[in-house]
């Protein structure tokens, strides 16, 4: 293991520890939006203490809201990963865009930024990370996958009706089969510190 987090003080192989800094944009809406947990994890996806983000729920809104998780200790090499788990219907396209890790901004306009996506349905995220690959240019209702778009999602009454910033965002199309209870994951590159 090569992140670690504040609990394991002095953190591994003598790595310093610091401070997590992060901040993403998400937007929540659609009647049926399930939860979202937000985990720091070492390089094999093996979750690092609890999330440093949890929500749940249609914001009502299709607007864009700024998040600041949890400031952790981390060290060493880690990443961010995104675990969604949808609602009951196709009305629960969750989205983020504009992250911001440890001073790196990523916003999705020229490729996927080397952020990854589970293609199968667990609710391990080391299982998840063991099967990631990059999100696609195309949209659709792959299983338990995220995928990059422009413009609004492909089903009405949910998800962001553009970018936060800049063309793209990454987001879950949660049209059949994506419900209900499927795990979705993301995951950052990895950052160094």
């Amino acid at each position: 293991m090569t992140g670690v987090m504040q609990s394991m003080v002095g953190g591994s192989y003598g790595a310093p520890v610091v401070p997590l800094s992060m901040t993403f944009y998400e937007s929540r809406y659609g009647a049926t939006i399930g939860t979202i947990d937000v985990y720091v994890v070492d390089t094999s996806g093996v979750i690092q203490g609890s999330a440093i983000y949890s929500a749940s729920g249609n914001l009502g809104v299709q607007t864009w809201f700024l998040r600041t998780p949890t400031s952790v200790g981390v060290s060493g090499t880690f990443r961010i990963a995104w675990h969604y788990v949808s609602g009951t219907s196709f009305t629960g396209d969750y989205a983020v865009d504009t992250v911001t890790i440890q001073g790196t901004t990523y916003n999705f306009d020229t490729g996927t930024d080397g952020f990854l996506t589970s293609t199968t349905n667990t609710a391990s995220s080391s299982t998840a990370l063991s099967f990631a690959i990059a999100p696609l240019t195309t949209i659709g209702a792959s299983q338990s996958r995220w995928n990059r778009n422009g413009g609004s999602t492909p089903s009405g009454a949910t998800g962001p009706s553009g970018a936060q910033s800049g063309s793209f965002y990454l987001y879950t199309e949660t049209s059949t089969p994506n419900y209900p209870n499927v795990n979705m994951w993301l995951f950052s590159p990895e950052i160094t510190v």
